[in-house]
């Protein structure tokens, strides 16, 4: 329903004239539904009242300050969200309703090439580093935030999607579905990085967690420039 690209492997970094800015579509499929009056033909405009309340439940949640948010609801919401978009294609579902499915991706993979173009028009010097399903994240020229601002602002008053924005100190990219993000508030202390793919340390149980000790040393290698070896070996926790 998105779109997938990417710069070719390396590090990136922000510095006192370039920032990274990493911009995401809040609840990307439920929301095009939503802007498009997209429901089950079957289960009528209904659906699409009741499902809004979901969504809106979701974003009020996530705006909360960090330390009242109910992650538990997010998750929980993003689940169900997602997945009334997943049923629509399965044959078996009460919720299958194929052109549904169609309707979303395509209106979603329409407005990421928009938001993309637009973004161009706006700072000719922008240079993507990735452009994954729901978001797009890029380097521009610090004098150049407003102007990607308005973009994203004007967007949302034609569209109701909500485009969300992180700044990052840096990113190390293997490739558009493995890289770590440094967030720019992250510190030793209270690290704040996105780890995806070969990166991720602390798994979710359904993935492969062997191996742990390899993407620890590539963090530390990568963020506090620890030789791989000395990591490995100083690392006793079988």
């Amino acid at each position: 329903g998105g779109a997938h690209g990417c710069i070719k492997p390396g590090v990136y970094e922000s510095n006192d004239d370039i920032i990274i800015l990493d911009l995401d579509v809040s609840s990307l499929y439920p929301s095009v539904a939503r802007s498009l009056n997209l429901y089950p033909q079957h289960l009528g405009p209904e659906f699409m009242e009741l499902y809004s309340q979901f969504i809106d439940a979701r974003v009020n949640e996530k705006h909360k300050p960090k330390e009242e948010r109910d992650n538990v609801l997010i998750e929980g919401y993003k689940l169900l969200l997602n997945g009334t978009y997943g049923k629509s294609g399965e044959e078996t579902s009460f919720m299958f309703d194929r052109m549904y499915t169609y309707k979303t991706t395509i209106g979603g993979q329409c407005f990421i090439c928009m938001w993309a173009e637009r973004m161009v028009e706006a700072c000719p010097e922008l240079r993507f580093l990735q452009i994954n399903t729901d978001g797009i994240t890029i380097m521009i020229p610090r004098n150049k935030l407003e102007d990607i601002r308005r973009v994203n602002e004007q967007l949302t008053k034609e569209t109701t999607l909500v485009i969300e924005e992180a700044f990052y100190k840096q990113m190390i990219i293997r490739d558009v579905n493995n890289y770590i993000s440094e967030y720019e508030d992250s510190t030793p202390e209270s690290e704040h990085l996105k780890l995806k793919g070969c990166f991720e340390i602390d798994k979710e149980y359904h993935k492969d967690p062997s191996m742990r000790v390899v993407p620890i040393a590539l963090k530390q290698y990568y963020i506090y420039n620890i030789p791989i070896e000395e990591t490995v070996r100083n690392h006793k926790d079988i």
